[in-house]
């Protein structure tokens, strides 16, 4: 799990903190943080989108899925 992850478990526990002890503006700005932390979450790289990118076939319209799978074989056939 990524720092940000950590942060995003963090900052909930801290909302329902400050929720039951009655500082709703405390828990007000978690709410803030939290959206932020997540949307910085969301905007990583995932491990899918990385090991696309070692994976490449050397053509960039095959890699982007632009080439039917068919036509795909038959560049990796005349290329090896």
């Amino acid at each position: 799990m990524s720092d940000y992850g950590y942060a995003v478990l963090w900052e909930k526990v801290r909302i329902e903190y400050f929720t039951s002890v009655g500082n709703q503006q405390r828990a007000d700005q978690c709410k803030k943080y939290l959206q932020e932390l997540e949307w910085r979450l969301a905007m990583l790289p995932s491990t899918d989108h990385l090991e696309q990118l070692e994976q490449s076939s050397g053509d960039p319209l095959a890699d982007a899925g632009w080439i039917p799978s068919e036509e795909k074989r038959q560049f990796h056939a005349k290329n090896s």
